[in-house]
């Protein structure tokens, strides 16, 4: 296939294709460049009632030019259909034939086994695509897992700090009751 480059956007398009920029390329210069007055002048009743006219008297002309020059090219000398030639004819013998069957014959095995290993390796692929599948689900769990555990290690801990502080109040409460005690003890002696 044909490829070119395009003048507009500079990438490579396929022969014949319309680049997707160049109607954004034409809407611009209208939009700021092409004088108002003289884009007017062309979308006219006047002008577009003569180029219809113009039009219609030519095409007469234009067919026949059309006519004359497609009867030239099919006619004029060293054509096949003036010239009445005929392709040459290649022959070949027998032991490049045998030659060509041999060739093709091995092209077709080695095509019959390349075909075969495309096939093991597309199942191979499909069954690599379900174990990544399977893997990644696994890993998903094995995340939510590890999140879930993360999130009670964190509560247990602010439990613990809780008790600790609990039994730290505890421990200062009863030290205070017992030093008060004592101090009561010995100011009654």
């Amino acid at each position: 296939m044909l490829k070119r480059t395009c003048n507009i956007c500079g990438r490579v398009h396929k022969f014949g294709e319309i680049c997707p920029k160049a109607k954004q390329r034409h809407k611009e210069y209208d939009e700021f460049k092409r004088d108002a007055t003289a884009a007017g002048f062309y979308k006219s009743r006047a002008w577009v009632k003569v180029a219809s006219m113009v039009k219609e008297r030519d095409h007469g002309l234009l067919l026949f030019l059309s006519l004359l020059l497609c009867w030239w090219l099919f006619f004029a000398p060293g054509t096949a259909s003036a010239s009445g030639t005929q392709e040459p004819m290649y022959q070949i013998t027998e032991s490049e034939l045998t030659t060509l069957e041999t060739n093709l014959a091995q092209l077709k095995s080695i095509n019959n086994r390349l075909q075969m290993d495309l096939q093991a390796q597309s199942s191979e692929a499909t069954l690599l695509r379900k174990e990544l599948s399977d893997l990644k689900q696994q890993s998903m769990m094995q995340e939510s897992s590890l999140m879930n555990a993360n999130r009670l290690l964190d509560e247990y801990a602010t439990e613990a700090n809780r008790e600790r502080l609990r039994i730290k109040a505890q421990r200062n409460t009863w030290a205070t009751a017992a030093v008060l005690a004592c101090i009561g003890f010995a100011i009654k002696k």
